[in-house]
């Protein structure tokens, strides 16, 4: 109980920063087009620092064994989510779009402040098992269902700024190599930018939408249901299995973090995706924004669900 409080009062806070975001744009203070010179900031600068600095750790058996069993717990998350999509593929008609919006969640910008924020820094190292995973898996699969070909770009995946910054960081944490004094400094306050800009960003992107007319297609809020509420619950009865959360010391934690990354909104990926192959982006934008609005409620409530029967 105390965690899910802990996780609601952080979404909370995390969505006044959203409406600062917003209420710029509505009162003319920003541009919408700012928004992407913030989000180069993000997914260029803070991102990869805070993934960086949480390497900044020492290597000991027990870290490096929880680091191997969040890789695995991220792949079968990721396979549970896929597989899902595939199969209810046909009976729900789910687009291409929809299909991707359910499958791959927005692990990154709104699972690490998270993370940071409930369970401290040091826990945002667990997050990049299942980055890594979800990483290869945008640039292959969701990258085919998108452009419906069965080509997809080696080179956009090893020049992902997220793998790289993971790769540097466990190159760091293998050789004990630890940061001067002073760019430990700069990577931590890099690092404590993410939750803010994230949000501001997310609040910018909603504030230059046309609300009433982005939510008036009820499939949206079904696409969300199955995003926010159908796939985690899967995902938390896959971690219920008996005995499972004792394989290692920290295992309650990873797996909490990894079901986080399960029960996030939409990846904002799709929408990229979706606007290079030639998709509805608008649609897929649509369905990322309010599932952004969505698991401001639902998070919480999966964290619930997740102590009470782990």
């Amino acid at each position: 109980m105390q965690l899910s409080i802990l996780l609601a009062e952080q979404i909370g806070a995390m969505a006044i920063m959203l409406l600062f975001g917003f209420f710029m744009i509505k009162f003319h203070l920003l541009k919408s087009e700012d928004s992407k010179i913030l989000s180069s900031l993000l997914i260029y600068a803070v991102v990869p620092c805070s993934l960086i600095n949480s390497f900044q750790i020492d290597c000991t058996p027990d870290k490096l064994s929880g680091l191997l069993i969040s890789i695995v717990s991220g792949l079968f998350l990721n396979l549970l989510l896929i597989g899902g999509a595939e199969l209810l593929k046909k009976p729900l008609k789910l687009t291409p779009i929809e299909m991707t919006s359910v499958a791959y969640p927005n692990s990154g910008n709104l699972v690490i402040p998270l993370v940071a924020a409930v369970l401290g820094s040091e826990w945002v190292f667990y997050t990049s098992g299942y980055l890594i995973v979800q990483s290869v898996l945008l640039w292959t699969h969701a990258q085919s269902v998108l452009s419906g070909s069965k080509n997809f770009s080696i080179k956009k995946l090893l020049t992902n700024i997220n793998i790289l910054a993971i790769l540097a960081g466990i190159v760091l944490f293998l050789t004990g190599f630890r940061f001067p004094g002073v760019i430990q400094s700069a990577f931590d306050g890099m690092a404590s930018m993410m939750a803010p800009l994230s949000m501001i960003v997310i609040g910018m992107l909603l504030g230059q939408m046309d609300l009433k007319h982005a939510f008036a297609k009820k499939r949206i809020y079904f696409i969300c249901f199955l995003r926010l509420i159908a796939f985690p619950l899967a995902a938390t009865l896959l971690f219920a299995i008996p005995h499972l959360s004792s394989i290692h010391t920290d295992s309650y934690e990873i797996f909490f973090i990894s079901l986080l990354g399960a029960s996030s909104s939409s990846a904002a990926m799709v929408t990229q995706l979706s606007q290079i192959y030639g998709g509805d982006a608008q649609y897929a934008s649509t369905i990322n924004v309010a599932s952004v609005i969505g698991c401001v409620f639902t998070i919480p409530i999966m964290a619930f669900i997740y102590q009470s029967v782990i």
